[in-house]
C-alpha cells in the first residue's frame, strides 16, 4: 500500500507540473534546451505519453511554434545548452520517436552548421559541455543512432586529440581555458583541469562514449583517449576519510566537493561505470564501485544540497543513484536512490511546488526563486519522476548520464 501511495504522488505532482509549464508565457523565457522552453517541451513531450489526457496538444505545438530562432554566430550559438545543437537534438528526439516518418533531412542544415564550427575550433576553445565543444556530441550522437552526421563524429573526435595534454603515453587530459567562464583560477594563464561532469574532462570522457558507436576512422582514437583520460581521471583521487569525497572541484587541488550532477563523485563514478564497460576495463568498474558506494552514505549536509533541482539537488541526485544502479547492484545503491527519493517527496509534501524553487539570488541576497528549466526546475524533476513511474529514461543522454 505505502509503494502504490508514493506512486500516486509521483504521478500527482507530475500533473501538476505539467500544468504550470503548459501555462508559461513561452516569449518571456529563451529557446534553450537546459533552461529555456525546449527543456519545457522536452518533459511535456514525455509526460504526454505517460498521461496523454493531461499534454494539450494544441498548447504544445503553440509552444514548439514560439521557439525563437537562435543566432549560431553569437557566443555559445552553437552549443547545445542555450545554442542551436541543444534544440536540434530535441527535434531529432521528436522525429526518431516517429519511425514512421523520420526525416533524416530536417537536421541536414544543422548538421553543415556544426560541421564548419567545429573545422575552425581553436585550441582555446572551450572544451566544456554546457557552452563548449564537447555538448555537441550529445546531438551528434542522437544522429548517429540514424546514421546522420558521422562525418561530424570524425571531425569531433579530432578536435578533442587535438586539445588533448598528453601526460605520458598512456595519460592525458583537457584543460579549462583562461577565458572560459567556469575557470576557477582566473589570475594566471597555467592550466586548469576542471573534475566535474558540467564543465570539465569528464565531459570529454562521456563524449568519447557517446560517439564511439558511430565512428569508423577515428573509433581507435576515440578508444585510446578515453583510455588515457579515465588514467588521469583515476590519478586525481583523494583520500575520502580525509576530505570526504574522491574527488575535489579541479585536478591538484584537494578538497571537499558537492554531490551533484555538475560536480563531484556521482557522476564521475557512472562516467567511468560507463568508460569501463566500454572498455573492457575491470580496473575501472572497481573503481566506481567504491566511488559510488562511498557517496551513497553522504547526509543531506555533507552533500551540500540547497535544492530540488537536477543540476546539484535532490533529483539530480535520486536520479543518478537510478542510474548507478543499473551498474552496482549492491543494495545500498538503491538504498541512495529511496533515501533521496524521500527526500524530494518530503519537499513537496511540506511546500508544494515551492519545495521545488531553486537557490539562487535576488538584489544580491540569497532565496529561493520559481524555476521550470530542464537544469535548475520542474521540467527536469518532472523527467526524473516520469523515470520513477516506468517511463524510458534515454532523455538523460542530454545531461550525458547515458
Amino acid at each position: 500500500m505505502q509503494q502504490t501511495s508514493v506512486i500516486d504522488e509521483a504521478e500527482s505532482i507530475v500533473r501538476e507540473m505539467i500544468n504550470e509549464i503548459q501555462n508559461i508565457p513561452e516569449k518571456a523565457i529563451s529557446s534553450g534546451l537546459l533552461t529555456g522552453l525546449s527543456g519545457h517541451l522536452l518533459f511535456l513531450w514525455h509526460a504526454g505519453k505517460f498521461l496523454p489526457e493531461q499534454v494539450s496538444e494544441s498548447l504544445f505545438n503553440r509552444h514548439l511554434s514560439e521557439m525563437e530562432v537562435v543566432d549560431h554566430t553569437k557566443p555559445f550559438g552553437m552549443s547545445f545548452g542555450i545554442g542551436i545543437t541543444g534544440i536540434a537534438w530535441l527535434y531529432e528526439t521528436f522525429l526518431q520517436d516517429q519511425t514512421d516518418s523520420y526525416q533524416p533531412e530536417f537536421n541536414q542544415n544543422t548538421d553543415i552548421l556544426v560541421q564548419q564550427y567545429l573545422e575552425q575550433v581553436s585550441d582555446s576553445t572551450d572544451i566544456e559541455y554546457v557552452l563548449g565543444v564537447s555538448g555537441i556530441a550529445v546531438y551528434l550522437a542522437r544522429r548517429n543512432r540514424c546514421r546522420q552526421a558521422l562525418g561530424c563524429s570524425e571531425l569531433l573526435i579530432s578536435v578533442l586529440q587535438r586539445q588533448a595534454h598528453f601526460l605520458d603515453e598512456s595519460s592525458c587530459a583537457w584543460s579549462t581555458p583562461p577565458s572560459s567562464i567556469y575557470r576557477f583560477n582566473k589570475d594566471n594563464n597555467n592550466p586548469e583541469f576542471n573534475l566535474g561532469l558540467a564543465h570539465g574532462v569528464p565531459a570529454v570522457l562521456a563524449a568519447l562514449i557517446a560517439l564511439h558507436d558511430g565512428l569508423t576512422q577515428q573509433k581507435a582514437t576515440a578508444a585510446k583517449l578515453l583510455n588515457a583520460g579515465c588514467n588521469w581521471l583515476l590519478a586525481q583521487r583523494q583520500d575520502p576519510q580525509k576530505y570526504g569525497c574522491y574527488f575535489g572541484n579541479v585536478a591538484e587541488k584537494l578538497s571537499q566537493s558537492r554531490l551533484g550532477w555538475c560536480y563531484g563523485d556521482l557522476t564521475i563514478a557512472l562516467t567511468l561505470f560507463r568508460a569501463g564497460h566500454l572498455l573492457q576495463r575491470d580496473d575501472l568498474i572497481g573503481a566506481a564501485t567504491e566511488i559510488c558506494l562511498h557517496a551513497s552514505h553522504r547526509t543531506l549536509e555533507q552533500s551540500f544540497v540547497q535544492d530540488a533541482a537536477i543540476c546539484h539537488g535532490i533529483a539530480g541526485l535520486a536520479l543518478s543513484f537510478r542510474l548507478l544502479s543499473e551498474y552496482c547492484t549492491h543494495p545500498q545503491i538503491k538504498l541512495a536512490e529511496q533515501f533521496w527519493h524521500n527526500e524530494l517527496l518530503t519537499l513537496y509534501r511540506t511546500q508544494g511546488l515551492k519545495g521545488f524553487y531553486r537557490f539562487g539570488e535576488e538584489e544580491g541576497q540569497p532565496t529561493y526563486l520559481e524555476d521550470a528549466s530542464l537544469l535548475n526546475g520542474y521540467a527536469g524533476i518532472g523527467l526524473y519522476l516520469l523515470t520513477t513511474l516506468g517511463q524510458n529514461a534515454d532523455w538523460t543522454e542530454a545531461l550525458l548520464l547515458q
